[in-house]
């Protein structure tokens, strides 16, 4: 399989809990198991080793899954076409929509939401209309409501 295995600093702490006279045993049962896959013998051990075992099997498996797939090279070379597709712009990508703020959107929102008294939302809450942004107008009306509310604006 592999020339060796990751020994995480929790495995160490975990091994510790063992007794003396085990935790060598297990610490080599770790790098064993990781370089070949050849799984200890638990029962040679205190029953908390399986606790154990139990939890660092997984990572040691997950690491050598991510080892083998490291070998595999990742994904293909892109063709001189691909490569020429992604660099040119159209006149579509050129013409975008501008982007409103978010606190425009919020302000929108409120704006379209509040009664003229300020108390509860006519309809029920959503998001903003994607239509058209809000004029200044409708922006300094609704920081105005949030003022008079008591909110901060």
């Amino acid at each position: 399989m592999a020339d060796g295995t990751v020994i995480y600093l929790s495995f160490v702490e975990a091994i510790r809990t063992l007794p003396k006279k085990y935790q060598f045993d297990a610490l080599e049962a770790v790098v064993i198991y990781g370089a070949t896959g050849e799984e200890p013998d638990l029962g040679r051990f205190p029953p908390a080793m399986s606790a154990i075992w139990t939890l660092i099997k997984p990572q040691v498996d997950a690491n050598n899954r991510r080892r083998q797939n490291g070998t595999k090279g990742g994904r293909p070379k892109k063709s001189e076409e691909e490569k020429l597709k992604k660099t040119m712009v159209t006149d579509a990508e050129t013409i975008a929509k501008p982007k409103r703020k978010s606190k425009n959107k919020n302000l929108l929102f409120l704006s379209e939401k509040v009664n003229s008294d300020g108390d509860r939302p006519d309809v029920e809450a959503g998001p903003p209309s994607p239509d058209e942004p809000p004029t200044a107008d409708e922006i300094q009306e609704t920081m105005k409501r949030l003022r008079q509310k008591g909110a901060r604006g």
